[in-house]
């Protein structure tokens, strides 16, 4: 399948977990703690889902080495985004270093959740050997159609998501056991933006459609402490990316 032509054969369901199951960035749930380091956990575990699906390589990324080594800047309409460590960093900007320094094992640089000094060596001594070069990014206009055929042929998506207070006191569980609850916001203040995956959706039984999502907040929160779902309005339409191997069109 091509991502531009013009008829595409999409499924009403799809979950990038049960089609690749072998996939460890796909059941990892990683806590991002008192850090604002959603946007590098996001990305470098998309590339990692990446280079999992099209690759076979299955690795367990360290986000802190990019926490470490990313300061990378890019300019928006009157302003400069820098990504800036666990004072937050931006997507298009973290997805731009990483398609070009790659990424390291977490066994090399573990996640600590804080600032650190940026090293070419591992905390065993060794020289860093990152896997890098093997995907570019595509940053696509956002439209449903586009980012599930996206999800299709590529993978995992990195996107920006608008917090608001009720999401984070929202309960996904159903007394319904065979459907779920789908968030939508209804009421407190806007509290900021975090960095997420998109590797799937799916519909409610009354048929309406929500994306499958998986967040940096730990396994406690979401659905199986695996996929947390929202609704797919819910999720920024201004651009999503996705990671795919050079010989990929």
């Amino acid at each position: 399948m091509k991502f531009n032509k013009e008829y595409f054969a999409v499924p009403e369901t799809f979950d990038l977990l049960k089609n690749f199951d072998h996939c460890k960035t796909l059941h990892a749930i990683q806590v991002q703690g008192n850090c604002a380091s959603s946007w590098a956990i996001a990305a470098c575990q998309c590339y990692a889902d990446s280079l999992c699906i099209h690759l076979n390589q299955s690795i367990t990324p360290s986000a802190q080495y990019q926490l470490n080594c990313d300061k990378t800047c890019i300019e928006e309409p009157k302003k400069l985004l820098c990504n800036s460590g666990c004072n937050g960093g931006t997507i298009l900007a973290a997805a731009q270093w990483i398609s070009e320094y790659g990424i390291t094992e977490d066994s090399c640089v573990p996640y600590v959740g804080k600032d650190r000094e940026c090293s070419i060596f591992c905390r065993n001594g060794k020289l860093m050997k990152p896997e890098n070069g093997l995907c570019s990014f595509v940053e696509t206009e956002a439209s449903v159609m586009k980012m599930k055929k996206a999800l299709i042929e590529h993978g995992s998506l990195l996107v920006g998501l608008a917090v608001y207070e009720d999401l984070l006191t929202f309960s996904f569980s159903s007394n319904d056991t065979n459907d779920i609850n789908v968030y939508t916001h209804q009421k407190g203040e806007y509290r900021g933006y975090t960095a997420v995956k998109i590797v799937g959706w799916n519909k409610t039984k009354d048929g309406s459609e929500y994306w499958i999502v998986q967040n940096s907040w730990g396994a406690k929160w979401g659905v199986n402490g695996r996929n947390n779902l929202f609704e797919r309005k819910k999720v920024r339409k201004q651009r999503f990316i996705s990671f795919v191997p050079p010989n990929v069109n």
